[in-house]
């Protein structure tokens, strides 16, 4: 009974695994770019 309920759970985890993942890629990339803008700005109200 276990094992037949983990041989069910187990691709539901590995799909969420994979969503929480390129989620969390996603949300860095975003985060990534913000901070690039903020940082060019920065250096571009420096300069001027």
């Amino acid at each position: 009974i276990v094992l037949v309920g983990l041989v069910v759970v187990a691709p539901l985890d590995v799909v969420q695994v994979v969503v929480l993942f390129l989620v969390g890629v996603v949300v860095f990339e975003m985060y990534v770019l913000i901070e690039v803008q903020v940082v060019v700005v920065l250096v571009v109200v420096v300069l001027v």
